[in-house]
């Protein structure tokens, strides 16, 4: 984040913890990489059986474990903040994440506003596999989602607003010692929705909630339940929900400010009642009730007074702590699992093995996936009898982001680099990628490098690397890390977190790949050539390079659209990606023409003050003569014409 900081408070994050060995790395991860790292992070196991007490304590000193014998959500949250020593508090749950900058802004909120609840913008991460099957690169991915709550309305104060169905996970929200003193902390008498109990009656005691303008709290939905809490519909789940509203309705009561709030407890019952009417009926007369008596006359409500909550224990003085270091990376030659997906192509994957092969980097194994060749590839590949290359055959051909995936999937490797079967590796690649790898900051999990394309003539054209740092704004622009993943390597810690390339983008899923990490990991890169693309090779089965069908690039140009629009509005580079995609619909003809004009006035309706916009769609009237040199002119943001592009 930019400009001066402020005398920010010292952080402790919070993580309950139950059986959440296939999350709880990525989340650690994603709180240890922040650009203010907190004081300290306490995770409370709650009775885990799964490996999630080991994988937490592989972190060292940097993460403190304790252990809670109560169960449930509350309990564990409980026993953290009574351990707590930060001037402000986040409770994370074990399968979130929070985007790198999370943290600081919120405690720039906290900086200035020393008694309130900061709140951050908040996305869902939605599983793209069966819900039914394994979470593992080769099943699917995690794909962002808008947030899944109602709307704020206009002229709702901050209880209102959260009775009416519009919230915060705990995911973007970060306390203030007072603020959470004033609430009462956690009930342990409630399941579901306890963040929600402890964050209303904070509201009624006077709490207020503080925007930041930057960080990103993310909320899997999870296609299996791995919750400390019980489900919202289940009977146990409807029963937490009407409690807690019973309960600030009794608040509310004994401060004489009921009548204020009845719309909005009307329809905090009414959702709860709607969760409950066809399993439960019972439960949803019991809201249908409430409703009844909130909106008969005054003197017929009586709702029992509710004294309020109590400070929570052990909850002392703040002390400041100097920030936790990032872990450090190991010292010795992590193994690199090099995935090289190919089809059909016996005679060029043996020189792209050999390029891997000639690196002189010792530790390493090599996963040629073959996707359902019909020619001799895997004998071939089999012939070679180099203890380090691993053949995986693919029953039926599912594409390169399949094959990739699969390769992933069985990878042993710490780090994990790719090769299409058509390009090469140069000597020197993997050792000096790798040295950079592990010398840099944990945040830093990818290393691109320099690429050497040979053109179809036999010219050869270096391209460098351009893009390093946190690079995820310009991503969602246009691919600024071209050639990647086959010019890099990253950690696995990559995967963990984002899953697999989504095999069902018709183009471009290395960029969509890259936009999924760059959100979480920062990037570096070797200013020297470091592989050589191929666009000389023979056409793929579909009748030319992936990248050049015209047709399949814009339909996936469309469907990053739909899926980044909000970010790219965030970041304040949606014109720059529209007018990308309009230069590139000029190819398609008149029909192409259309789609253009469509992207332009779009971009306009969201960045009216551009001027490049305007000269951009007055050109599409233009003779092609006099619109290029024009649109050229125009054209800053747009991206060079490259591998990946």
């Amino acid at each position: 984040m930019t400009g001066s900081a402020p005398n920010l408070p010292s952080i402790s994050v919070i993580v309950p913890c139950f059986n959440a060995e296939r999350y709880i790395a990525a989340t650690l991860r994603s709180v240890l990489n922040q650009t203010r790292p907190p004081g300290e992070i306490i995770v409370v196991d709650n009775g885990s059986t799964d490996r999630s007490r080991e994988i937490v304590e592989s972190f060292g000193p940097v993460v403190r474990l304790i252990h809670e014998a109560r169960r449930g959500a509350s309990a564990a949250r409980v026993a953290g903040a009574a351990a707590a020593r930060g001037e402000a508090l986040m409770f994370l749950d074990a399968d979130d994440l929070i985007a790198p900058d999370t943290l600081e802004a919120l405690a720039r909120v906290l900086a200035k506003h020393t008694e309130a609840v900061a709140i951050c913008p908040w996305r869902r991460l939605e599983w793209s596999g069966p819900p039914e099957g394994p979470i593992s690169p080769a099943a699917g991915c995690w794909l962002p989602a808008p947030a899944s709550c109602a709307p704020r309305r206009s002229g709702d104060d901050d209880l209102a607003a959260w009775l009416s169905g519009w919230w915060h996970p705990p995911c973007s929200v970060m306390w203030s010692r007072p603020a959470y003193l004033m609430s009462g902390g956690f009930a342990l008498d409630i399941g579901v929705n306890d963040d929600g109990d402890v964050m209303m009656r904070g509201f009624v005691a006077g709490n207020f909630l503080a925007m930041a303008e930057a960080g990103t709290g993310f909320y899997r939905r999870l296609p299996e339940s791995t919750s400390l809490s019980s489900s919202r519909f289940d009977r146990a789940g409807i029963v937490s929900s009407i409690l807690v509203i019973d309960r600030i309705e009794r608040m509310l009561a004994a401060r004489g400010a009921h009548d204020r709030y009845t719309g909005p407890l009307v329809e905090a019952y009414r959702r709860i009642a709607r969760d409950g009417t066809e399993a439960h009926p019972d439960l949803a007369r019991r809201c249908t009730a409430a409703i009844a008596r909130l909106e008969g006359p005054a003197t017929g409500r009586t709702p029992a007074s509710w004294p309020g909550p109590t400070a929570p224990p052990g909850l002392g003085p703040a002390k400041a702590i100097p920030p936790a270091p990032l872990s450090a990376p190991a010292n010795g030659r992590p193994l690199v699992s090099v995935v090289i997906p190919t089809f059909n192509r016996a005679d060029l994957v043996l020189r792209a093995i050999g390029s891997v092969l000639a690196q002189d980097y010792p530790a390493m194994e090599v996963l040629v996936v073959d996707d359902a060749s019909t020619d001799d590839t895997a004998a071939r590949v089999e012939a070679l009898g180099d203890r380090r290359v691993r053949l995986l055959r693919q029953s039926v051909n599912g594409g390169v982001a399949r094959a990739r995936n699969a390769g992933m999937d069985a990878a042993a490797g710490a780090l994990i680099a790719f090769l299409d079967s058509d390009d090469e590796w140069l000597p020197g690649k993997l050792d000096r990628q790798v040295e950079l790898l592990v010398r840099a900051p944990a945040r830093t999990a990818l290393v691109h490098g320099g690429t050497e394309v040979v053109a179809p003539g036999g010219e050869r054209v270096y391209l460098p690397p351009r893009a390093e740092g946190r690079v995820f704004p310009t991503m969602l622009a246009r691919n600024v890390l071209p050639g990647f993943p086959f010019n890099g390597v990253m950690r696995r810690e990559v995967v963990e977190t984002i899953g697999g390339f989504d095999p069902t983008l018709p183009a471009v899923e290395d960029w969509d790949f890259l936009i999924r990490a760059t959100r979480f990991f920062d990037v570096s890169a070797v200013h020297a050539p470091v592989c050589r693309y191929h666009n000389d090779a023979p056409a793929d089965a579909a009748g030319t390079r992936r990248s050049a069908r015209h047709a399949a690039n814009m339909a996936a140009r469309h469907m990053l659209y739909l899926r980044y629009r909000q970010d790219m509005r965030a970041q304040g580079v949606e014109g720059a990606f529209l007018k990308d995609s309009a230069r590139r619909m000029l190819a398609g003809g008149l029909r192409g023409r259309a789609a253009a004009t469509e992207a332009l006035l779009r971009a306009l309706r969201h960045e009216p003050q551009r001027l490049d916009l305007y000269v951009w769609l007055a050109s599409l009237g233009l003779p092609a003569a006099v619109a290029r040199p024009l649109r050229r002119r125009f054209a800053a943001d747009m991206p060079e014409l490259a591998p990946g592009a």
